[in-house]
């Protein structure tokens, strides 16, 4: 879909680190539990949207969300869509940024 609009690479090789604060129920939470439409008319309009000021106490610390799936996750996490956690201060070989060069 996105290789027509010159968007390549945007899932797989590593967890794309995100600054935004993990919460599972966080699109949900933003909506007021209700689904959002598919029309873009009846949209919200979200700018820069950093996700949740605080993220569920837990064991784990402080998540932040990653995108993308890795080169270590099977085909069903290897998508654009995906959505997981890292731990904020985590570091690993399968978690990284993604790079966008503009084309004029």
């Amino acid at each position: 879909m996105g290789r027509h609009r010159g968007l390549r690479d945007s899932h797989g090789n590593v967890w794309e680190w995100r600054s935004d604060k993990f919460h599972p129920r966080y699109y949900a939470e933003l909506t007021g539990g209700i689904a959002m439409s598919r029309d873009p008319e009846l949209l919200p309009i979200v700018t820069d949207s950093k996700g949740p000021i605080t993220t569920i106490h837990h064991k784990y610390g402080d998540w932040r969300s990653v995108r993308g799936g890795a080169w270590c996750t099977g085909p069903l996490t290897s998508r654009s869509a995906e959505r997981s956690f890292a731990e904020s201060s985590d570091a690993s070989v399968y978690t990284g940024f993604r790079v966008l060069l503009e084309v004029e």
